[in-house]
């Protein structure tokens, strides 16, 4: 199945993600999710982020960097890629879907 990410009027594929690209991916998830979660949004915090939004979509970061979008859509691509690569799983609470670890 194939799945999007939304950054602005921008909708980007994300294609099945080769090892080789997963093996950078992670370290560079894991630095931009602390840094939001420790709200520490610095360039090396944005740096990561738009990093995992090119390696998942086969994109240069420059071409993402150039994408007028609001923040939330990049916090917002960063738990597409997460799920995509099975880091967290979607439950069904209520009839809503939630994020679970």
């Amino acid at each position: 199945m194939t799945q999007t990410i939304q950054l602005g009027d921008t909708q980007l594929i994300i294609n099945p993600i080769p090892l080789g690209r997963v093996k950078l991916l992670m370290p560079a998830i894991n630095r931009a999710v602390v840094g939001f979660q420790q709200n520490e949004v610095t360039e090396e915090t944005m740096g990561n982020a738009l990093l995992c939004v090119a390696l998942a979509t086969d994109k240069p970061v420059t071409e993402i960097e150039a994408i007028p979008a609001p923040f939330t859509d990049l916090t917002s691509a960063i738990e597409t890629i997460t799920e995509v690569l099975g880091l967290v799983k979607k439950v069904e609470v209520a009839g809503e879907p939630q994020a679970a670890i």
